[in-house]
């Protein structure tokens, strides 16, 4: 759970941070997300998705594992080792085809790993799932 000071209004939209480097990918994930209602913020590389991540304390990140200057699983492990970052749940998004791709990013503090391509319906099924378990809150 966020600190107390940082928790949002239960009637307020769900803030994501949508970490990826290609430009067509985020305006996908935009897209779906205001149409679900959700608000977007965006980081185009691990840097600005950890500062962003410390500022604004999204409900949730979809974090790109390759992205420039600093990849997603230094990313998920920065932001899992920060006490004001870490109950922020992570879905690694992925097209790595190597096979441990997924252990990867779940040792690095990723809470879910999708391969790309995928559907905003995966998407929207893993932040429901998220959301919906007992130790991170709805």
């Amino acid at each position: 759970m966020p600190p107390a000071h940082l928790q949002r209004n239960p009637t307020e939209r769900k803030v994501i941070l949508v970490a990826e480097d290609a430009a067509d990918v985020r305006e996908m994930y935009r897209a779906w997300m205001e149409l679900s209602n959700l608000q977007i913020i965006e980081a185009i590389d691990g840097v600005q998705a950890v500062e962003l991540t410390r500022q604004r304390q999204p409900d949730a990140i979809l974090m790109d594992l390759s992205m420039p200057r600093l990849d997603g699983w230094e990313a998920c492990r920065q932001l899992k080792a920060d006490p004001q970052t870490r109950h922020i749940p992570i879905i690694a998004i992925s097209a790595h085809s190597y096979s441990d791709a997924q252990s990867r990013a779940i040792e690095a503090g990723c809470d879910y790993f999708v391969a790309k391509p995928c559907t905003p319906d995966t998407l929207e099924a893993c932040l429901r799932d998220l959301w919906s378990s007992p130790a991170l809150g709805s």
